[in-house]
Order: C-alpha cells, then structure tokens, then sequence
C-alpha cells in the first residue's frame, strides 16, 4: 500500500474564491498507476470528486482546486485517494474552513455621516488588511488613509453616492482569489427637504403709507447650525439696511412704506449646513395717508374803538359814507327821530292850509 499525506488537514477558502488541496504519496510497489490518483469527499464511502471547472479543478490530481466556494462548504472535509494493484489508500481527512466578508448598503441624508463597516465571518486568522475605493478596484480610486474595516464618508453629498469597493485580504502577500475578497456597498445620499416659513404683522392687510411692517422668516426642520438670512425683492434684488429696510441679514426684515412700494414683494433664503431655500413671496399693500382739509379762518372786523377808528379824522368835504357796523344802534336811532321830526312838521304846514281854505269858503 502506498503511504498518503496532505500538505495541511486545515484548507481556508474565502466565499467566491479558491482553495488549494495538496497531498503526496509514497510511489510503492507496484507502481501507482495515472489514474490511480483522486481525490474525494470524506464522508464514510469516500465518494470520489467528478471533475467540475465551476467547482473543482484536477480532482485526479494531487493537487486539486474548489472554485467558486460556497458558505455552505463550511466544514467540509476532503481526502487523497491512491489505488495500485495492493487496494487503495487514502490521506488524513483535509477540512475546509470557509471565510467570508460583507459591508451593507448604507442611506444618508444629504449633509449627515455614512458609515461602512465590513463584518468578517469564520477564522481570518491574526493578520487582516483593509483598503476601501470609490468606484472599481482601481489605483486611481483608492481612497488613501481608508486602511480599517470601517470606513465613513463625513458630510455627505450627492456626488458621495455610489459603489464603494473594500479589498479584505488575510495573510500576506498580494490579494488574489486564495487569500482576498472584494466586498461591494452602495451610498444612497437623499437631499433633505428643507421647508422655510415666512409671516408678517399686517396680517396682509391694506397699509397706510408710512407705517412699518416686519416679515419673519423660520428655518423649519434639522437644518444643521449657524444659518444665515438674506431679503430679496420679489425682483430678486437684494436688499440693503437703510432708511426704507432693517435686517436685511437677519430672520425678521422691517418696512417702512411708502407709497412706492405699493404691490413690491418680498421673500428671504435661507442657508445653512445641509444647503438653501427660499420663503414665498409675501406682498404689500400700501395706500396714501388722508391729507386733513384746511380749516377756514373767519375775516377780521373792526372793533368799535380801535386803534384805526381812532385814528381816523373826517374829511369835512366828504360825505361819511361809512354803515354802521353791527352792534352800533346810536347813530340809527338819532336819524329815524330826526325823520320822525321833519314828517310831523310837513304834516303840520299841509294841515294849516287846509284850514285857511275852509275859512275863506265861508
């Protein structure tokens, strides 16, 4: 019988990789003929192993290859078969140890941290290395410093999604299927929705020129810390701190109106850690401010006595045309006696005549 041995009864192969099986044997006598070398499955009737170029290469061979290895390999066990003429004889069984690697997808909203950790499964033995890329295995993408099993992409953006590729490698040496796998993850980087509220004071109503109005803008949901404001127009023109605007960089805007500003909108963007957005457009309504009529003044009249009475001196050559003024009755009452006198004496005169002319009839 010929003398059958295995280079190591403990075979570690990495799910999706490769496996090397190795035995040797004594050549006795009589000679083991070509095909009397194969290798088999361990279990009780020692099956031997069909040639599979998915699964296993030169089972016929002392030197047989598991390709494609399955989890489910995991503690398999395999032997070295030798027939001559004698019978046959079969190595110390060879057990398969089966390793595996894996990183999940991860989702992140746009601006938070995405993290990648690879899990290892099975006995990677004392030394493991790690390199992550961005994108294939490819010198240009390796992400340099990105040497651990966890790897995490800080503040991440959209152009931060794809596929991310770690190389696991146990061992030494340079990765390849005996010894590495390549682990695949996808980042899914989502925008936020980010909401901004505006409100104001006047409630929308009808404003009288030169009154004040304040608009208040509100970040609404997790927009991270120091958030910046900027006022714009409805035109887009951005406003300025002066005589018409207050707080043109800051949450709450304040109006003072005019006339001209009548139909003019306004609106504030918003920005802060995780990116802009813009309040609607809020609008004026401004009307003229009500002129109050003049009140009529009442024209001066003279006062009996005053100082240009007084000083007044009659031409003696001019009639006094002057009418009494309201109030001054003194004057009209002398001239109705005076009438009074000069009516009764008329009437007197004619009522002596009609005397005479009585006497002289008779």
């Amino acid at each position: 019988m010929a003398n059958v041995r295995v280079t190591s009864t403990d075979v570690y192969g990495i799910v999706g990789g490769k496996a090397s099986l190795v035995g040797n044997y004594d050549q006795g006598n009589p000679a083991v003929p070509k095909d009397g070398v194969a290798w088999c499955f361990g279990d009780e009737n020692k099956t031997k192993i069909e040639a599979d170029e998915n699964k296993y290469g030169n089972p016929e061979s002392t030197t047989m290859t598991l390709r494609n290895i399955e989890a489910n390999q995991d503690g398999t066990t395999y032997c070295l078969s030798v027939t001559n003429a004698v019978g046959t004889a079969y190595s110390p069984l060879v057990t398969l140890h089966v390793l595996d690697a894996s990183a999940e997808n991860q989702t992140a909203l746009a601006g938070d941290n995405a993290t990648f950790t690879v899990s290892l499964s099975g006995d990677w033995g004392g030394r493991v290395t790690y390199q992550w890329y961005k994108g294939e295995v490819k010198t240009e993408n390796k992400i340099e410093g990105a040497t651990e099993a966890v790897y995490t992409v800080e503040n991440a953006g959209t152009e931060d999604a794809g596929q991310y590729h770690c190389v696991v490698m146990r061992g030494y040496g340079r990765p390849d299927e005996y010894n590495s796998k390549t682990v695949g993850a996808e980042l899914y980087v989502n925008e936020r929705v980010l909401n901004a509220d505006i409100t104001r004071d006047d409630n929308g109503d009808i404003v009288t020129a030169g009154e004040s109005v304040t608009f208040t803008a509100k970040a609404v949901g997790d927009w991270g810390e120091e958030l910046t404001y900027k006022w714009y127009d409805k035109d887009g023109n951005a406003l300025e701190d002066g005589e018409t605007y207050v707080g043109t960089d800051t949450d709450t805007l304040t109006v003072k109106t005019n006339i001209s500003l009548n139909e003019m909108g306004y609106y504030c963007v918003i920005s802060g850690a995780y990116g802009s957005a813009s309040t609607e457009v809020l609008v004026l309504n401004v009307k003229e401010a009500d002129v109050p009529e003049e009140t009529q003044k009442p024209e001066e009249t003279e006062k009996p006595g005053s100082d240009q009475d007084k000083n007044h001196k009659p031409n003696p050559s001019q009639k006094d045309t002057r009418v009494p003024k309201t109030g001054d009755t003194a004057p009209l009452k002398t001239a109705v006696v005076m009438l009074l006198i000069s009516a009764m004496a008329v009437i007197g005169v004619f009522a002596a005549k009609l005397r005479n002319k009585k006497r002289e009839r008779m």
